[in-house]
């Protein structure tokens, strides 16, 4: 997110890129490892069966995203 002027005015205004998810992403690499770290923590505590294992899905789709925007 950047500021931006209004032309002809004094005003400000908030610009998004145009692909602000990407752009997220790439400017924190890491953050999914990270996010996987936390989650199985969580997921530890959780009793085995079907709420479990759609935690332990997250924790694999989190890990493959932290491989894929490795930079």
């Amino acid at each position: 997110m950047r500021t931006a002027t209004v032309p002809g005015t004094r005003k400000h205004v908030y610009v998004l890129p145009e692909r602000p998810w990407y752009t997220a992403t790439l400017s924190r690499p890491g953050q999914f490892h990270q996010y996987a770290a936390s989650i199985t923590a969580a997921a530890a505590t959780l009793p085995a069966g079907p709420a479990r294992d759609r935690v332990d899905e997250m924790i694999d789709f989190f890990d493959y995203l932290g491989r894929g925007c490795r930079s």
